[in-house]
């Protein structure tokens, strides 16, 4: 029990920082070009 809490802790701490860096550049680019078409 206290390996897979152990195991589950690093796995979040892995995976989380992966998954925001994916939304910051997947959502990022499409509003930074939006704002280049309006202007």
């Amino acid at each position: 029990m206290y390996t897979y809490l152990l195991s589950l802790s690093f796995v979040h701490s892995f995976f989380i920082p992966i998954f925001f860096y994916v939304l910051k550049f997947s959502i990022i680019p499409p509003l930074l070009n939006n704002l280049s078409d309006k202007n």
